[in-house]
């Protein structure tokens, strides 16, 4: 019975071990994709500044009944 309940514990500190790596990996991507999308909106942000009239630009690519 001893050796159940220390195999038990070794599994549990396993999976705390693993889903604390998880996270630590998952906060890492989150950085990563949070830093690309800025950067990407900042580039959209340039390019509609060059743009005579950025809101004429936009409305081009909106999808009218299907289109």
């Amino acid at each position: 019975m001893q050796r159940r309940e220390e195999h038990r514990r070794q599994k549990d500190s396993r999976e705390e071990e693993a889903s604390a790596e998880a996270a630590d990996q998952a906060a890492e991507s989150g950085s990563k994709v949070s830093a690309e999308a800025a950067k990407l909106l900042e580039e959209v942000d340039d390019l509609l500044d060059e743009i005579e009239n950025p809101e004429e630009f936009v409305k081009a690519f909106v999808q009218k009944g299907g289109q």
